[in-house]
């Protein structure tokens, strides 16, 4: 097992900030090593402010080797895709899809 768990956020909205901010604080072994958005010039600053690297793509987090695990933290509508797509590239998955609509996809 892995000293250090490296983990990709895919959503930098409200959720994606909490979940990103908590795992920097709280679990000392995992790292943020990068988070997606497709609007990232309206979170670069705080991207920036915590020293985590900020891409537009979300396929970059799902296609990065060095990153172990994914939280899914964009709109409910792209929880199916992004969870079939890290799922696919060997990726543990973090995803609160709540939405029963959603579930068939997977």
């Amino acid at each position: 097992m892995k000293d250090i768990i490296n983990v990709g956020v895919i959503g930098a909205g409200r959720m994606g900030k909490i979940h990103t901010e908590n795992i920097i604080l709280y679990i000392n072994e995992a790292r943020v090593k990068t988070v997606a958005d497709y609007c990232p010039d309206h979170v670069k600053d705080w991207a920036d402010n915590i020293g985590i690297n900020l891409v537009k793509e979300p396929e970059e987090i799902i296609n990065d080797p060095d990153i172990d695990a994914v939280f899914i933290c964009s709109p409910t509508d792209t929880h199916s895709k992004y969870s079939i797509e890290a799922s696919k590239a060997g990726k543990d998955i973090f995803c609160s899809t709540h939405e029963p609509q959603y579930m068939e996809a997977l």
